[in-house]
């Protein structure tokens, strides 16, 4: 069942803020692990890669969000 127009058409303008706000933390998140990445190794430490994958895993998984909510509520 659709909501109706009006509902429908303010649920999609937030859904569509949300989605980019989403992607700007991707977006985020890859810049600021590999500045956090950058200056680790400058000073000689260990660089923690993990952090980055984990990183991409959300990226991965909030890009692709909409495809597994369509074939779970389908």
């Amino acid at each position: 069942m659709a909501p109706p127009g009006v509902v429908q058409s303010n649920v999609l303008e937030i859904l569509q803020w949300i989605a980019w706000l989403a992607t700007a933390a991707c977006v985020g998140g890859i810049i600021y692990s590999a500045a956090k990445m950058a200056l680790a190794h400058r000073r000689g430490d260990d660089t923690n890669v993990a952090q980055l994958g984990w990183v991409f895993a959300a990226c991965i998984l909030i890009g692709s969000a909409s495809t597994i909510v369509g074939a779970l509520i389908v």
